[in-house]
This record gives structure tokens, C-alpha cells and sequence, in this order.
């Protein structure tokens, strides 16, 4: 009687049905840890994300940027250095965002005053990009009944 050795076919087959089953994964390094090379750009969606899991210092510089300005044209604070902000005229402000390219970027303005218990500014605001150059928006601002006022303003860049 002869000895009855499996196939070297059947010996590839099962091989391969284990490591079909089984499954493969490459690593990352460290321990629940991706950083920014390990996925390709856009590969992630927001669907994919939960409620709360991206936190504002998760994104980056360019993400959100803000400034608050006063007034009288002075910038209160923003979210990075080198941002800067003029009065131009009664209620044309221009907040430059240093080099920051904002073409493709949305932005948004709300009156504020930056004075506790100093009451929310009546008027509007009105923002576009700034001719003289895609780093900066220009803010206008206006008292209730639309003419050009001094008003303080959070400006608030989305890109």
C-alpha cells in the first residue's frame, strides 16, 4: 500500500483558504495612534467621523482662523500671530490674515463688544475678500439703520 501525501495543489489551496479566512492587516505604528501620512487626503468623510470625536485643536492653522477687533480698528486677539487689522474708515475695517490665501476659504463677521455687560451692538455687518490682496478680509459695519458705524466685530475664516 502506498503512503497518501497531500497534493502539493491541495497544500497551496489550504494555505491559502487559512490566510483568506484569517484575514490581513498591516499596522500602524504605535498604539491607537494615525498620523496625518497614514491616510490619503480626502480618504476620510465627515459621515465617517462621530459627533464630538474632532476636537478645534485637531484641525489645522489654516482650518478655522478668528480675530476679534475693537472699534476703533485695534485687533483684540486672533487665533495665530501675525494676524493684523486696520480701520480704513468709519466702518470699514480690513483684517489681514498674513499670507494665509483665503480665495477658496468662506468668512463670516457678527458685531461684539468685548466689554463685560457692555450690552450686544445694534447694526449689521458686512464682509468680502479684500481687493488689495487674497490674504485679508474686508469688514464693513454698520449702525440699524445701514449707515457706516463703528462697530466691533468677531471675524471668524472657515477654509
Amino acid at each position: 500500500m502506498r503512503n497518501k501525501l497531500p497534493s502539493p495543489a491541495l497544500v497551496v489551496a489550504t494555505v491559502a483558504l487559512v490566510v483568506a479566512l484569517a484575514g490581513t492587516a498591516i499596522a500602524l505604528p504605535g498604539k491607537k495612534t494615525v498620523s496625518r501620512n497614514d491616510i490619503k487626503p480626502e480618504a476620510v468623510r465627515s459621515n465617517q467621523i462621530g459627533d464630538g470625536k474632532v476636537r478645534p485643536q485637531d484641525l489645522s492653522d489654516k482650518s478655522v482662523m478668528w480675530a476679534r477687533v475693537s472699534s476703533d480698528g485695534n485687533l483684540v486677539n486672533a487665533s495665530k500671530d501675525g494676524v493684523t487689522s486696520v480701520r480704513n474708515n468709519d466702518g470699514v475695517y480690513v483684517v489681514d490674515f498674513n499670507a494665509h490665501d483665503l480665495s477658496l476659504c468662506a468668512w463670516d463677521a457678527q458685531l461684539a463688544s468685548f466689554t463685560p455687560g457692555g450690552g450686544i451692538p445694534s447694526g449689521e455687518s458686512t464682509t468680502e475678500l479684500a481687493a488689495s490682496a487674497n490674504d485679508s478680509v474686508r469688514v464693513g459695519t454698520h449702525n440699524s439703520s445701514g449707515t457706516e458705524a463703528n462697530r466691533g466685530f468677531t471675524l471668524v475664516v472657515f477654509c
